[in-house]
């Protein structure tokens, strides 16, 4: 039995496969030898990804949420949904947050699109005090006028 553990491990290992041994195919295999290697530390268990705040999703902390979207990036609806029941979650949660994920670096360019609509907005703003005060000056300008004239 390990023998067959080791030659399928050995197997994936070649293919690429970092020689991880899914449940399906380790179901198999499940029993007192797998228990031992397991305890060796020949085989190691891995688990799956649970959040470090709560059952909560709202309680993911942000790389909790980056590893679910990691995790679940190449996987199909089935799997998704299988996924989302396993840890309590929705898969629309995970679409928000591989959005969230994906406009991460984007943040310098909405950043310097909000700054040049302020500094517009600033500029529009700069020009209408100027208008004004340029109104309220030329009125008092001919107030005083017609003052020095009449006292003329």
């Amino acid at each position: 039995m390990t023998e067959k553990i080791l030659r399928l491990l050995t197997r994936l290992s070649e293919a690429g496969d970092d020689a991880i041994l899914p449940g399906d195919l380790a179901a198999p295999f499940f029993g007192p030898v797998f228990d031992r290697l397991l305890a060796r530390r020949v085989l190691v268990e891995q688990g799956k990804l649970m959040p470090d705040g709560g059952a909560d999703p709202e309680g993911w902390t942000a790389r909790d949420k980056f590893a679910a979207v990691i995790e679940t990036a190449a996987m199909n609806e089935a799997e998704l949904s299988e996924y989302c029941r396993q840890r309590g979650l929705y898969p629309e949660q995970l679409r928000v947050w591989r959005a969230a994920c994906e406009r991460a670096n984007d943040w310098e360019r909405a950043a310097a699109r909000e700054l040049a609509r302020e500094t517009k907005d600033d500029r529009n703003r700069i020009r209408d005090l100027e208008r004004e005060l340029a109104r309220v000056v030329s009125r008092k300008w001919w107030k005083f006028s017609s003052d020095v004239l009449r006292a003329v």
